[in-house]
């Protein structure tokens, strides 16, 4: 285990949370962040005891797993969880959650949400609102899209090494990513009749395709060959990321867990998170701000995302 995380475990105690605003490493982090963090951490509990139930392994990843060695809890300036799970572990929760995760909770995915991500999943809470910027972009083919605040999932897939596999997979992913691509574009096109896209090679294959299959059908076929390795020595958020090298690392660093203090919670960590982190981030104890996959347009922890949108053009 490294120096840090050692630190936070030695005697551990776990942080007061409070809702008050204060500065965290220079940062400002207000009481409207505030809210949002503690709407995000009844969410992992929420996953952590859909977890313990069902004997579901997973990590803390990304922002929340350097936050977690860094800082005990959330980096100032970031906006979410994520977690991460092997390949066979997110498919067994996406397959519970529906039954474990309802009232004011909802388990967003492709199969619950049309038109959702293939490559990730999230747990959302129906009286807030948390609209990323690409959601804000975008007008997606439900009425009822769910933009409760939110965590992230995804899931770890094995990435073959070896050809044929490798050169097979590569292959059909470049073809099924294109698709996705081009149903994304038409999201963003149908928010303002914007045809910026129209003429995209992307764009012109999934309208091609879409006169055959569903988008569904796509995603779970693009999901497949993400996940058409079993066994590997590599690991990564292919289904999220693709070919991104920074989100591949060796299996083994993701074999042995320890449990990290997390604000006023515990979270479960890769043991190995130093080259994790290291591959991922490079000098990870160096603070970097606007690095963040996603931002949000607009949040809210009291407000409903039913009323939140009236006041914005989300049709």
């Amino acid at each position: 285990m490294g120096e840090f995380a050692e630190k936070n475990m030695r005697g551990m105690s776990m942080k007061n949370f409070t809702l008050e605003q204060e500065v965290i490493c220079g940062h400002l982090v207000t009481t409207d962040t505030k809210k949002l963090w503690h709407v995000q951490l009844e969410l992992l509990d929420l996953l952590k005891a859909i977890c313990r139930k069902h004997n579901i392994k997973y990590f803390a990843s990304a922002g929340t797993l350097l936050g977690a060695v860094r800082h005990k809890g959330y980096i100032p300036w970031d906006d979410d969880i994520d977690i991460v799970m092997f390949a066979d572990d997110y498919e067994k929760f996406c397959e519970v959650a529906p039954q474990e995760i309802h009232g004011d909770y909802f388990f967003q995915h492709f199969r619950t949400e049309p038109g959702f991500s293939a490559g990730m999943a999230r747990i959302r809470k129906s009286s807030t609102t948390a609209c990323t910027k690409y959601e804000y972009n975008c007008k997606f083919p439900s009425t009822t899209y769910n933009f409760g605040i939110f965590i992230d999932i995804f899931p770890l897939n094995y990435i073959p090494t070896k050809f044929p596999m490798s050169f097979y997979q590569k292959i059909l992913y470049k073809i099924f990513a294109k698709i996705i691509s081009g149903y994304r574009k038409e999201c963003l096109m149908r928010k303002n009749n914007n045809s910026r896209y129209r003429f995209s090679k992307g764009y012109l294959l999934w309208k091609l395709v879409s006169n055959f299959v569903s988008y569904e059908q796509v995603a779970t076929t693009y999901y497949s060959i993400c996940n058409m390795c079993k066994q590997s020595d590599l690991v990564g958020l292919f289904a999220f990321g693709g070919f991104n090298k920074k989100l591949m690392w060796k299996t083994e660093w993701w074999k042995e867990t320890c449990e990290l203090q997390f604000e006023n919670t515990t979270i479960v960590c890769p043991k190995k998170y130093d080259p994790i982190l290291k591959k991922e981030y490079g000098d990870y104890m160096i603070y970097k701000k606007g690095t963040a996959v996603h931002t949000m347009q607009f949040f809210s922890a009291d407000i409903p995302y039913k009323d939140k949108l009236k006041n914005f053009k989300m049709e």
